[in-house]
C-alpha cells in the first residue's frame, strides 16, 4: 500500500497489549499505519504478542528488529529507565520515533538532544497557535502535556527532585509560555478549590491512593475562557476495568 507507515513495536508489556494500549487500538489507523514487527528482551513474549496481534515478525532485541525488518518508525514502549537509551538507538538508525512518556527519566538525560526535541515541540506549538489565540472566536489547545505546571499539581512534590521529568523548570516554562501568545489555562480559573489530578500511575495503586498528577491541560484564548461555566475531572471514567491511566478533563461552555 502506498503511503503506509511501516511500524515496529519495542516492548510487549501492558502499555502495548492492554485494552487501553497501543496494539488493541491500531485499527484506528488502518490504511495509514501497518505494524510489521515487534521486539522484546523476552523473545518468547515478543513471539506470543506477535501471534496474538497478527504481527508478521518478532525479535529478541531492538538491534535485531532494526537489522532485519523494513520499518519506517518505532513505537518505544520500554520501561522508563531505558527510554532515553533505546530512543537514542532508534534515532541513530534513522527511524522515526514515537516514545512513550516520559522520554527520559532524569534531567541529565533530558539534556540529551532527543529530549530537547520535546521542549522545541512546545515552542513550535506556541508559534503554530499564535494566530488563532488572538482570534475573536473561542479557541483552545488541550491534551496530555506531560508536565505538572506547579508543585500543587503533584500528589507529593517531595518525592520529586530537580532531576525528575514532569516537574523540571524547563518543562514548566515551556508549557506556561503559551500565555505569551494569549492563552490561559482554563481549569484553575474555573475552580475555586485545589485543582484535581488527571493522571495516576498503575504502580503502587496510584488511583485508589490518589497519588496522582495534573498533566492533562486545557489552554484557551480570551473568548474561550469567557465562555467556560465549569471544568472538572471525570474520575468515574477512570474507575472501569482496563481504563487509561488518565481521566478525562471536562470543560462546560456557554456559547
Amino acid at each position: 500500500m502506498a503511503n503506509v507507515l511501516r511500524v515496529g513495536i519495542l516492548g510487549s508489556g501492558g502499555i502495548a497489549t492492554a485494552p487501553y494500549g497501543v496494539l488493541p487500538n491500531m485499527h484506528h489507523y488502518a490504511g495509514r499505519v501497518e505494524v510489521v514487527a515487534i521486539a522484546d528482551v523476552a523473545p518468547e513474549l515478543a513471539r506470543a504478542t506477535a501471534d496474538r496481534f497478527a504481527i508478521p515478525a518478532a525479535y529478541g532485541s531492538l538491534d535485531a528488529m532494526l537489522d532485519s525488518a523494513d520499518i519506517d518508525a518505532v513505537v518505544n514502549l520500554t520501561p522508563i529507565p531505558v527510554h532515553a537509551e533505546t530512543s537514542r538507538a532508534i534515532l541513530a538508525r534513522g527511524k522515526h520515533l514515537a516514545g512513550e512518556k516520559p522520554l527520559a527519566a532524569t534531567i541529565a538525560e533530558a539534556d540529551e538532544p532527543h529530549y530537547a526535541y520535546k521542549l522545541e515541540w512546545y515552542k513550535a506549538l506556541r508559534a503554530a497557535v499564535a494566530a488563532d489565540a488572538g482570534a475573536e472566536r473561542p479557541f483552545a489547545v488541550l491534551g496530555d502535556y506531560n508536565v505538572a505546571p506547579t508543585d500543587r499539581d503533584v500528589w507529593d512534590i517531595s518525592r520529586f527532585d530537580a532531576n525528575s521529568t514532569h516537574v523540571t523548570q524547563a518543562e514548566r516554562d515551556a508549557v506556561t509560555a503559551l500565555e505569551t501568545v494569549g492563552l490561559s489555562e482554563v481549569m484553575p480559573r474555573a475552580l475555586k478549590y485545589d485543582v484535581p489530578f488527571t493522571f495516576w500511575d498503575y504502580r503502587d495503586l496510584g488511583f485508589p491512593k490518589n497519588k496522582g498528577m495534573r498533566i492533562d491541560l486545557v489552554y484557551g484564548n480570551a473568548p474561550f475562557v469567557a465562555a467556560v461555566t465549569d471544568s472538572y475531572v471525570d474520575r468515574e471514567a477512570r474507575k472501569g476495568k482496563g481504563t487509561s491511566d488518565h481521566a478525562p478533563v471536562v470543560v462546560d461552555l456557554s456559547l
